[in-house]
């Protein structure tokens, strides 16, 4: 699944578990917890985007 794809239909899920369930519900800090991890892996996939192993550095 694509990882936009999973941090908005677990962000949707996490709002609607917030509006049923409230913000303290167990349900809703896991998917809380859920969504925390998919944003820092989205986050650390730019992060390894931006390095080049083939660019030179030094010359």
């Amino acid at each position: 699944m694509d990882l936009i794809k999973a941090i908005e239909q677990t962000r949707q899920a996490m709002i609607e578990c917030i509006y049923s369930r409230g913000l303290t519900d167990e349900e809703t800090l896991k998917l809380s917890q859920e969504l925390d991890k998919l944003i820092v892996e989205s986050q650390q996939m730019k992060s390894f985007k931006k390095y080049d192993p083939n660019e030179t550095i030094c010359k």
